[in-house]
């Protein structure tokens, strides 16, 4: 470490009044019931809501003033540092701009307050936190693993940060801020892209838009162009339901088997709750980059979706359909089918919901009956939709090796084993 850079605790921090004793959730109150949440009001962020580094306002529940008030030594401002510490440990978050005076917080997270920040930068804090010395020392004293596992604020004030004189955090910070931003920016992109493909979709094969002028003939769904058939969703790719692995046959370590993918992997990419296997298996459970995934088992809202796998060589988990195609061209036009088509799995999902839970089976998908194109109309499609298809893919992939190299610079600028200077050109280059 650098001979200017200092190693203090958190609560030496908040001795030398740097950082604001921090409090886990609301402890003001009782925690809101569902009858409390409304529509719009006072945020009230649960761990769920911190995803890949930010607070998601939008879809976040809701509280009244009146009821916030009740709770307000539960609350965050703008610029706090967010950390969960409760079953999911370790996400961290900035409070971003809000449009209330205040965010409530559940008690799985706690708020870092920077009061003096001539000493201390709140970018660089949440960018420490998400290193791997700080998550492995959070997640030991959490007791990472366990269903219960959980760090309270005693044990959270012995945690250990290192701190560089301000200029170089302010940099450290910038470097890390820029890579996230990017990956950002292609998220955005990305969602963009997946607009044009799903109007494009609907243009091509639900309103016909480029076949009026031809000829039409009647069929179970009505006219359809002619040429055309009518197909089941099933029959115009193998869906692959993944494997089912028994405890035994689950590993700890990265350093054997595969990585097995489960919908958690999906979400969050492998992380260090993943598990490996070396089990033996039929080559159609092995998964590769650029296979379609489609977790078919879960809640309806939120595990259901449509994926293109980017992360590696994986073993696939049962709840999960792979799907395959005969070519490139025709898992464009299957992607964006089955993206087309998701709002009516999670309808047919909800009403087959069991405590929570629901799932598509493949009688559903035998019963879904579509318009298939004829080889001239697919060929003629994939003039204008393989390139956002491509780009969109483009967009992830590129996104995995800001990551890799963030996570790679991370842990090294932060300890000073490499410093700003040194990797201010590389990035140049990458950004």
């Amino acid at each position: 470490m650098p001979e200017n850079w200092k190693t203090f605790t958190v609560e030496e921090l908040i001795k030398n009044k740097i950082l604001e004793k921090p409090l886990d959730g609301n402890h003001g109150g009782s925690h809101p019931k569902g009858k409390d949440f409304i529509s719009s009001g006072i945020p009230f962020v649960m761990a769920s809501d911190i995803i890949r580094g930010q607070v998601n306002l939008k879809s976040c529940s809701f509280i009244s003033k009146i009821q916030g008030d009740k709770l307000r030594k539960g609350f965050a401002i703008e610029g706090d540092v967010l950390l969960t510490h409760k079953a999911s440990i370790g996400r961290t978050a900035i409070v971003p701009k809000i449009e209330t005076e205040y965010i409530m917080l559940t008690p799985q997270v706690t708020y870092y307050r920077v009061l003096d920040k001539k000493q201390l930068n709140n970018h660089y804090l949440k960018f420490y936190f998400n290193s791997p010395e700080f998550q492995n020392e959070l997640n030991m004293r959490a007791g990472s693993g366990s269903t219960r596992a959980y760090i309270g604020i005693t044990d959270q004030q012995k945690l250990s940060i290192i701190v560089p004189p301000l200029q170089e955090q302010k940099s450290i910070a910038s470097i890390l801020s820029a890579l996230d931003d990017k990956i950002e920016l292609n998220l955005q992109m990305n969602k963009t892209l997946e607009e044009m493909a799903m109007a494009l979709y609907k243009h091509w094969f639900v309103d016909f838009g480029p076949f009026q002028d031809g000829e039409f003939v009647d069929s179970e769904l009505g006219e359809i162009p002619k040429g055309w058939e009518v197909r089941s969703i099933y029959s115009i790719a193998d869906f692959v339901n993944g494997a089912a692995f028994k405890p035994r046959d689950l590993l700890e370590s990265n350093n054997k088997g595969l990585p097995v993918i489960k919908i958690a992997e999906i979400k969050q990419g492998i992380t260090s709750q993943t598990k490996y296997s070396e089990k033996e298996l039929d080559n159609k459970y092995f998964i590769s980059n650029g296979d379609i995934l489609f977790p078919w088992s879960g809640n309806p809202h939120t595990s259901l979706g449509i994926h293109i796998w980017d992360k590696g060589n994986a073993l696939l988990n049962q709840h999960i359909f792979v799907v395959r195609t005969e070519d490139t061209g025709q898992k464009c036009f299957v992607f964006n089918l089955l993206k087309y088509q998701l709002p009516t799995f999670i309808n047919l999902a909800t009403h087959k919901q069991t405590t929570g839970l629901g799932h598509i089976t493949v009688a559903n998908l035998k019963e879904l009956q579509i318009p298939y194109p004829n080889k001239e109309a697919l060929e003629k499609y994939n003039e204008e939709g393989l390139p956002i298809f491509d780009l969109m893919y483009n967009n992830q992939l590129e996104n995995i090796s800001l990551t890799q190299l963030r996570d790679i610079l991370l842990p090294k600028l932060i300890s000073g084993e490499v410093r700003v200077k040194d990797v201010e050109k590389t990035l140049s280059e990458v950004l």
